[in-house]
């Protein structure tokens, strides 16, 4: 099968995407005591300086890591800070121990930067064919994962980067898959170096909630072009579309000469004309996102990516008396710590939003969510209601869970 990878133009990118540089093969003396470097890059107070003991662990490479497993047998997994586990995929080395535990932690569903983890082997694979062989089995099982960046990492790497996917469902039964999440798309372009996808995606302005994720898309979008063509035409995300109708267009051409297709056209991505009471956002590494709002009327809009792609029609009693319990709940803006994980929810508008880790989700609001699934189901939406479903359960607390 044949692969096509990004082009050297895009070396600059990577780094500005995932703060990487190639990794090389680190060396480091043995008489550093690494014990003591693990332990400031987990617990130090300042940030700063568990930022440079994690580069510097990471610098140590294969030498290192005997730490770093001594370190999480003794506290778990995941009382790794997700710099330390960048600083190790970002410039660990090559060396065995290194590769070991990045894959360990990739296949750990229960482990929080796991997409972090792959992210460092797909870059090791990026630069070395031996590696991409080695590890083609561990990218091939995540081309379907549910945590969208797992599968942009995996689908960089696992088949070839010019069609989408084909999966083995049964054997001999084989159907292809289209990588529907706009996060993941505009990732995937931009590794890829697809100037067309990362066009499309300059004009998204979708938001979640208030959380602008249209605008975070275009901006990434921007910079991969920028790396792409040597140039952003003047093209800047915070400005109307009048005023950046001009670069738009200069961008548009340049993609045009550049690859000497036809000028690619622009497509304004807006939210729906609707106003929103309330939904919960489900962040999850592990169970990958579920994004659901509703409205006044019981129009309830959801899926697994911020676009919202399913739509359904809550009966009206059913509704009614869904947002007559809603108004009577009261719900903490704290719940739990919020380390990777994270469930964001509003069920009224005159209330802040709340946020909540894994196992703290109050009783009421769990049981409020859960009669939410039931509506949907009925609505004729099973899929949605049961994501919702399977997605909560990790954040329902042990009270909730007993019941």
């Amino acid at each position: 099968m044949s692969r096509t990878f990004p082009r050297p133009a895009l070396v600059a990118l990577l780094t500005c995407l995932t703060a990487t540089t190639a990794a090389q093969d680190a060396t480091a003396p043995n008489s550093e005591d690494w014990q003591k470097h693990v332990e400031r890059a987990c617990t130090h107070a300042r940030y700063g300086l568990r930022l440079s003991a994690s580069k510097k662990v990471a610098a140590g490479g294969d030498a290192a890591m005997p730490a770093v497993r001594a370190w999480t047998d003794k506290l778990g997994l995941n009382s790794l800070p997700v710099a330390l586990v960048e600083a190790i995929a970002d410039a660990g080395g090559n060396g065995e121990a290194v590769l070991g535990l990045l894959q360990q932690w990739a296949l750990d569903r229960d482990f929080y930067w796991r997409a972090q983890a792959l992210r460092g082997l797909a870059l090791r694979a990026h630069n070395e064919a031996a590696l991409r062989a080695k590890f083609a089995p561990v990218f091939a099982e995540f081309v379907e994962d549910p945590a969208w960046l797992m599968r942009t990492f995996a689908r960089w790497l696992a088949d070839d980067p010019t069609r989408d996917f084909d999966v083995e469902t049964a054997p001999g039964q084989i159907v292809r898959t289209v990588e529907s999440d706009p996060r993941a798309r505009t990732r995937l372009a931009a590794l890829r170096g697809n100037s067309r996808e990362l066009f499309t995606a300059l004009s998204d302005r979708r938001t979640f909630l208030g959380d602008p994720w249209g605008k975070r898309r275009a901006a990434e979008a921007l910079t991969a072009l920028t790396a792409l063509l040597g140039t952003d035409c003047g093209y800047r995300i915070d400005a109307t579309d009048q005023e950046h109708a001009p670069a738009r267009l200069r961008l548009a051409d340049a993609i045009a000469a550049k690859d000497g297709g036809s000028t690619p056209a622009t497509v304004t991505q807006a939210d729906p004309n609707l106003t929103f009471l309330g939904g919960i956002e489900i962040l999850s590494c592990k169970n990958g996102d579920l994004f659901l709002r509703w409205s006044a009327d019981g129009l309830v809009q959801g899926g697994p990516s911020p676009d919202c792609s399913h739509s359904r029609q809550i009966a009206p009693a059913h509704w009614t008396k869904l947002l007559r319990t809603a108004t009577a709940l009261e719900l903490p803006q704290e719940n739990g710590v919020v380390i990777c994980d994270k469930l964001r929810l509003q069920l009224r508008t005159d209330r802040p939003q709340a946020a909540v880790a894994p196992s703290a989700l109050p009783q009421p609001a769990a049981d409020w969510l859960k009669q939410l699934a039931a509506a949907i189901e009925e609505s004729g939406d099973p899929s949605l209601a049961g994501a919702l479903r399977q997605r909560l359960e990790q954040f329902v607390s042990i009270a909730a869970q007993a019941r």
